[in-house]
């Protein structure tokens, strides 16, 4: 009988401290850059960056409006032999845009799709790989509206 109270006891202890754990925040990440062009070009060259960095602009594209100078959509990227997938905002204004990435999931051992949390200094859950992977794709886009912007007059 002692047995079964003190295992009960343990138990309760255990799963008690596992429902408690701090599960860290979402993982988010913004990028904001400069860019010689006006927001129209920004937002159209954002679109077509979109197309060929992506599958394609109509299976990526969710939500776009050009008065607002916004696209939403979603990619994924692999890194380290982890899929990432991810809702990505684009938002453009004369001289500059910013990239909002969210909604970060991984998908790893051919399990379901989970959140990526950012746990701070302690560390897990979040690839270090990921935020280099982010830059990259704002570096991408930089230099795609540059060159668009460059040779408007081909």
């Amino acid at each position: 009988m002692n047995r079964s109270v003190i295992l009960s006891l343990a138990l309760m202890a255990i799963f008690s401290a596992c429902t408690t754990m701090p599960r860290g925040t979402p993982f988010e990440y913004e990028r904001v850059d400069t860019v010689n062009a006006a927001k129209d070009v920004i937002y159209q060259q954002s679109g077509l960056w979109i197309a060929e960095t992506f599958r394609s602009a109509s299976a990526v594209i969710d939500y776009r409006d050009e008065k607002e100078g916004v696209i939403i959509g979603n990619g994924i990227i692999t890194t380290r032999g982890y899929d990432y997938r991810f809702k990505l905002k684009i938002e453009a204004k004369d001289n500059k845009f910013k990239m909002t990435f969210r909604n970060i999931e991984t998908l790893s051992g051919g399990g379901p799709w989970t959140p990526v949390y950012d746990y701070g200094p302690q560390g897990g859950g979040l690839s270090e790989d990921l935020p280099v992977e982010f830059e990259a794709l704002g570096s991408s886009l930089k230099d795609y509206i540059t060159k668009a912007a460059s040779r408007r007059d081909w």
